[in-house]
C-alpha cells in the first residue's frame, strides 16, 4: 500500500524500494512484480529498461499473463533485443486462436516487424494491445496483475495479527481545579 501511495505521489525511488521489499516478503506476488517493473521503467534509462525486462521475464517464468507478456515484448523491442522479443512472441501464436481477426492481423504485423527491425516492433505491440484491451479475457488478465486506479489498495486476504495494546491508567492530573460560580439569572437556593 505504501509503494502504491509513493508511486501515485511521484516518488519513484521510494516506490521501487517498497515494491522490492514487497517482493522480498512474498516472491509470488504478481502485482508487486508487475508494479516494480513499471516503476523501474518509469525511472528511464537503458539500465532501468533492462532491469524492468528482467523483472517481467521472472514474472512470466512463474505465471503466464498476456498484459505482462506484451509489456515484456514491448520492452524487448524498445531495447532492440531480438532474442527476447522472439521469446516473448512465441506463446502469442497459440494464444491468438481465441482473439478476434483484427487482433490476429496486428499480431502478424508485429511478428513481421520483429523479423525486420526489432526496435520498430514496439509500436506494433502498442497497436496489438489497443485491439486486445477490448477483450474481456485481456482485461481479466490485467486485473490479475494491477490495482485499479480508483482503488486505494488491495484488500487484505488474510488476517493481520497486531500486538494487543497494554492497558495502563493515565497519570493523575493534579493541576486541574474546579471553581463554583453562581449561574446568572437563576434564583435558586
Amino acid at each position: 500500500l505504501q509503494a502504491l501511495a509513493e508511486s501515485r505521489a511521484g516518488h519513484l525511488t521510494d516506490s521501487v524500494r517498497l515494491w522490492r521489499r514487497a517482493l522480498e516478503l512474498d516472491p509470488t506476488d504478481v502485482k508487486a512484480a508487475y508494479a516494480l517493473a513499471q516503476e523501474i521503467e518509469r525511472q528511464g534509462g537503458a539500465e532501468q529498461e533492462a532491469e524492468a525486462q528482467r523483472v517481467l521475464e521472472a514474472l512470466l517464468s512463474r505465471t503466464e499473463n498476456l498484459p505482462a507478456r506484451l509489456d515484456y515484448a514491448r520492452l524487448s523491442a524498445k531495447r532492440g533485443d531480438a532474442a527476447a522479443l522472439a521469446k516473448a512472441l512465441a506463446p502469442l501464436t497459440t494464444a491468438s486462436a481465441a482473439w478476434p481477426a483484427a487482433a490476429r492481423e496486428r499480431l502478424a504485423a508485429l511478428q513481421s516487424a520483429a523479423k525486420v527491425n526489432p526496435r520498430a516492433a514496439a509500436t506494433q505491440v502498442a497497436f496489438l494491445r489497443n485491439f486486445l484491451v477490448r477483450e474481456v479475457a485481456y482485461r481479466r488478465s490485467l486485473a490479475q496483475i494491477t490495482t485499479p486506479l480508483d482503488a486505494i489498495g488491495e484488500p487484505l486476504v488474510r488476517f493481520v495479527t497486531l500486538p494487543a495494546p497494554t492497558a495502563a491508567p493515565a497519570a493523575p492530573d493534579t493541576a486541574i481545579t474546579f471553581t463554583l460560580q453562581p449561574a446568572e439569572g437563576w434564583a435558586g437556593e
